[in-house]
């Protein structure tokens, strides 16, 4: 298939596709005689996993390091659950910022009900005091 079939079968751009490429997480696909390039299924099924790796966040170094893992699958896998580990703390780490950063927006918006002026809003009021 050319690269744009492969695009659209796993939902992702062109331009995508020539970075995990030039990133190394995609093999340089071989070019037919007109110089298209040219993905078979196997290179289907990497993209796809790479894509579900970045879609929980991890990044095109990590991603490299879990395809070659991948490649050698009677290895230990401790580095993979290390990995995972850690961006489950992220995560959570997040959580936990995002819901201090809601009470506050919270306790900020009922210091305006609404109907006043800007010179009176409590909103600006708390934003501007020291």
């Amino acid at each position: 298939m050319q690269i744009g079939e492969l695009a659209k079968k796993t939902n992702c751009t062109v331009q995508t596709i020539r970075l995990y490429e030039r990133s190394g997480l995609l093999k340089k696909p071989p070019r037919s005689s007109g110089n298209y390039r040219t993905y078979n299924g196997a290179a289907l099924e990497r993209l796809i996993f790479i894509r579900q790796c970045r879609a929980l966040g991890i990044t095109i170094k990590e991603i490299a390091l879990l395809l070659r893992q991948r490649e050698t699958p009677t290895d230990n896998c401790d580095e993979v659950s290390k990995l995972i580990s850690k961006h489950l703390s992220n995560v959570q780490r997040q959580i936990n910022e995002l819901q201090e950063l809601q009470i506050t927006l919270k306790r900020l918006s009922n210091e305006c009900p609404g109907n006043n002026t800007v010179q009176t809003c409590g909103i600006f009021n708390k934003l501007e005091a020291n």
